[in-house]
């Protein structure tokens, strides 16, 4: 067994591009004094300093040890992250002591923790490692600003366990409904769920197990029953209302069902006008592949059932079509404006679940990857470009050097779609992108607009619009 193994090792690693990579001299010895150093972290600056110090005084080359170091573990950083490049980790065990001792923070009421909560759990800890810390939280799902001034965030996982009580309408028949089985059903999935769609959930109801999502005229309840080891949605509205917000729950639930390796939870739909009787989606996909009607077993003796039409309850036609061309998106934002980056993704993920669309921001950057060289690859391979406008956004110097002057370069050479979100009053309108196109009409501040729903709604028909007219069009 163990020889039989060997081939595939030696294969996996030759197949990693870091194996190729040169390591100096000077990086063993920058690497070993960074081992023996009794602090938890240093400043990118000292990582420089002691960089120059033991013979390696190329910004480029420092850069990419300090990549080289994280993917090893030995010194972590996210360069790929401004409010996290800043500061580079010696001790591992920092990070998940603090976080950790965050999340138990008996005194966090309701889930909700404040800056003042950080301070005191850990009043040894310098503020801008606090701050790092909560931001390393966000970063992995744990928590979710509640203010833009960033000094409130909700914990999910500290939420009550108790559900509240809820209405009968969703009982009520005609409604979508989708269940998925585990071997073990992870404690923090729900928590991360939460996090990933906060931007929908605002005013709603929200427990440790179970949140309600509201987008346009659809409901969805969405809850895990750790006893029956499953997780169910409920989904109430209009036909498509329905079938974009159960897209966008599976899209989330997917995406984090892939992060936990050997998961592969089952998969079932009700269907529809059978309450009770439920259907594998993944046997339903698969007869629709093979152009075949789907069998199930119910009550009465097994069915033909109209897989297509069960499916594109779920998710649009064009989602499940792998010659479908999906546009790419790149979006461009301050990180001072990262929830309406998020209130932007989550808008977006009903157009991901139709087909339409692909997204990437710098929240795609997997830490250790070269962020610059990543991030101008994704812009030269992007067919709509998305400029998230704000006073922070226009101070930014490479936002503005690099990211919307290609921006402007490519669409002036028919190459991208460039499309303005004007978050609040600035300059844009002094810009080359004020020929292009701008959402909400008019350039009206999405931050102006009550209800801010309104706006992004608005927002989201907008980019709806720009990408079906992309449909069909070669890249």
């Amino acid at each position: 067994m163990r020889c039989g193994r060997r081939p595939l090792i030696r294969e996996t690693v030759d197949g990693m591009a870091s194996v190729r990579e040169s390591f100096p001299r000077a990086w063993f010895a920058i690497k070993e004094k960074l081992g023996t150093m009794k602090a938890d972290y240093v400043s990118y600056g000292e990582f420089r300093a002691q960089c120059r110090q033991l013979g390696e005084s190329d910004a480029g080359a420092q850069d990419s040890l300090a990549r080289v170091l994280h993917r090893l573990g030995v010194a972590l950083n996210c360069a790929d992250d401004e409010r996290l490049r800043e500061a580079t980790v010696l001790n591992p065990h920092w990070v998940t002591n603090g976080i950790y001792t965050l999340l138990r923070d008996a005194a966090c009421e309701r889930g909700i923790m404040t800056l003042a909560d950080v301070e005191r759990v850990l009043p040894q800890e310098k503020p801008e490692m606090r701050r790092y810390l909560v931001e390393l939280m966000r970063r992995f799902d744990l928590a979710f600003p509640l203010t833009e001034a960033g000094d409130e965030w909700l914990v999910p996982q500290r939420l009550p366990p108790t559900q509240p009580k809820l209405g009968r309408e969703w009982q009520e028949p005609g409604l979508t409904r989708l269940r998925y089985t585990y071997t073990a059903l992870p404690e923090g999935l729900i928590p991360r769920f939460i996090t990933r769609t906060y931007p929908l959930s605002e005013g709603q109801d929200r427990w440790m197990n179970g949140v309600v999502l509201v987008m346009d005229d659809a409901r969805a309840l969405v809850r895990a029953d750790p006893a029956e080891r499953g997780v169910t949605a409920v989904v109430s509205g209009s036909a498509d209302g329905r079938r974009r917000l159960a897209g966008l729950v599976r899209e989330d639930l997917r995406r984090i069902h892939a992060d936990i390796r050997g998961l592969d939870p089952l998969e079932e739909m009700e269907l529809e006008g059978q309450p009770g009787e439920w259907v594998r989606v993944q046997t339903l996909e698969a007869d629709e592949r093979k152009k075949q009607p789907s069998a199930a077993a119910t009550s009465e003796g097994t069915v033909i059932v109209d897989n297509t039409s069960e499916l594109n309850r779920v998710s649009a036609p064009a989602a499940r079509d792998p010659s479908q061309r999906k546009a790419k998106v790149f979006i461009s934002y301050s990180s001072r404006d990262a929830r309406q980056h998020d209130e932007l993704t989550v808008r977006l993920k009903p157009l991901r679940s139709e087909g339409l669309v692909e997204t990437w921001s710098d929240r795609c950057l997997v830490a250790g990857e070269e962020w610059d060289k990543t991030i101008r690859r994704e812009l030269e391979e992007a067919d709509v470009i998305v400029l998230l406008w704000s006073a922070q956004f226009e101070a930014s110097d490479y936002i503005q050097g690099v990211e919307v002057q290609r921006a402007v370069e490519r669409a002036k050479a028919g190459e991208a779609v460039v499309v303005s979100i004007i978050l609040e009053k600035c300059s844009w309108e002094r810009t080359p992108v004020a020929k292009y196109q701008v959402l909400p009409r008019k350039g009206f501040p999405v931050r102006n607009r009550k209800p801010i729903r309104d706006a992004w709604y608005e927002v989201q028909e907008g980019l709806r619009t720009v990408l079906e007219g992309l449909r069909g069009k070669k890249p």
